[in-house]
Order: C-alpha cells, then sequence, then structure tokens
C-alpha cells in the first residue's frame, strides 16, 4: 500500500488517496491503475491487511 500511496501523493492525487483509505474496492481499481495488483496479491498471500 506504500507504494501506492506515494504514487498518488507524488501524481497530487490526495483525493484519491483519501478515498482508497475508506473505499478498497476503489483501492483495488488504482492498484490496478498503477500496475500494482500484483504487490497487492503478494502481500495478501503473506497473510497481512489489504
Amino acid at each position: 500500500m506504500n507504494e501506492l500511496n506515494r504514487r498518488l501523493l507524488q501524481d497530487g492525487r490526495t483525493e484519491d488517496l483519501f478515498r482508497s483509505i475508506q473505499d478498497t474496492e476503489y483501492q483495488k481499481k488504482l492498484m490496478d491503475e498503477y500496475g500494482l495488483e500484483d504487490k497487492l496479491q503478494k502481500y495478501n498471500q503473506k497473510g497481512m491487511p489489504s
């Protein structure tokens, strides 16, 4: 998640960042948009919350 947050901040997308914190489906959409969906799957396989 840190990578997504970093990229959103870098791109000036603070509203998207705040929305993704509250809305996990939107977070997944953003992860896909930034090509981070593989990182999300690896993160979840470790038994950590998404």
